[in-house]
């Protein structure tokens, strides 16, 4: 298991603040994510192209298939939250 990995399952997960989470590099490409948490390489390229503009994370994230809201983006992390909207 990598470090990554470990640190995503123990530290992100293990903490109950997160339900799921992911490490991607700066290429787009996954490093490390929740188990059934399945980015496809399109979405980690748009996921790793919003850190050279955080602020274009306001129209939401795909990840997964779906589309996030976000509540913080920075040039380190970028935080998003499954919304239903009535």
């Amino acid at each position: 298991m990598s470090s990554f990995q470990e640190y995503v399952d123990r530290d992100l997960l293990g903490s109950g603040a997160v339900n799921q989470a992911a490490i991607i590099d700066q290429a787009g490409s996954t490093l490390a994510a929740s188990a059934g948490l399945s980015i496809s390489r399109q979405e980690g390229q748009a996921l790793a192209a919003l850190f050279s503009s955080p602020g274009a994370a306001s129209k939401g994230i795909k990840v997964a298939g779906r589309t996030f809201v976000s509540i913080k983006a920075d040039s380190r992390s970028i935080y998003g939250q499954l919304r239903l909207v009535p």
